[in-house]
């Protein structure tokens, strides 16, 4: 029996800031290495988002709301 392996993770794209300077979101997902991103059509300001965790600050201003969405 073939073993299957899943992988999610978000991150942000420091490259494509809008005029307001807030990045995209984006979601990536991985299935037997097989690899696909996603645009999740959210913004949030760069210095409010935790890489290593892959999530938003929860004490930045919509934060909590960010992360409660996905």
């Amino acid at each position: 029996m073939e073993r299957t392996t899943f992988s999610l993770l978000f991150y942000i794209r420091r490259d494509k800031t809008n005029k307001k300077g807030e990045a995209p979101v984006f979601m990536r997902l991985i299935i037997n290495g097989e690899r696909a991103d996603a645009s999740i059509k959210r913004f949030i300001e760069p210095h409010a988002w935790n890489s290593a965790k892959g999530k938003a600050n929860e004490k930045s201003r919509g934060g909590k709301d960010l992360n409660l969405s996905f």
